[in-house]
């Protein structure tokens, strides 16, 4: 899991679509972080996380020149607290879920692979949320993997 000390971090979908035209389909500023339905839910991640290479127009300024900072929680660490706090391990878990529901909906706003599946899937997220309802391009990983 990956906490943003400093820096902007683009997110792109993992789709072609996405990737030929190299645009990203939202930023992550500073004090964000991402990686933790990853861990949590035990998921290959279905998008690329890359710190910003070029600034666009509107986040150019004193930002521009900054290095990209992170902290780095391991999965081994933040499942042993997990086990240690279960009642702040669910809230965490819940929250992980409904970040993950925000960033499939960016994702299918922009993708034109998704955008017709959109509405379906947002709307059995949202009726069952203790329900994982895995993507095209997300598996389980298991003890395998």
């Amino acid at each position: 899991m990956y906490f943003i000390k400093m820096g902007i971090v683009e997110v792109f979908n993992s789709e072609t679509d996405e990737i030929e035209n190299n645009k990203p389909i939202l930023y992550l500023p500073k004090y964000s972080y991402f990686g933790d339905y990853q861990i949590l839910y035990n998921l290959k991640s279905n998008l690329r996380f890359k710190t910003i290479k070029k600034f666009p127009e509107d986040l150019r300024g004193p930002l521009q020149d900054q290095l990209i900072y992170f902290m780095c929680v391991k999965a081994e660490k933040l499942n042993e607290f997990c086990e240690l706090f279960p009642q702040t391990a669910e809230n965490i878990k819940r929250k992980a879920l409904e970040r993950r529901r925000r960033f499939l909906q960016q994702r299918a706003c922009n993708s034109k692979k998704f955008k017709n599946q959109i509405t379906e899937d947002m709307s059995s997220l949202v009726q069952d949320n203790d329900a994982l309802v895995f993507e095209s391009d997300e598996e389980y990983e298991g003890s395998q993997s």
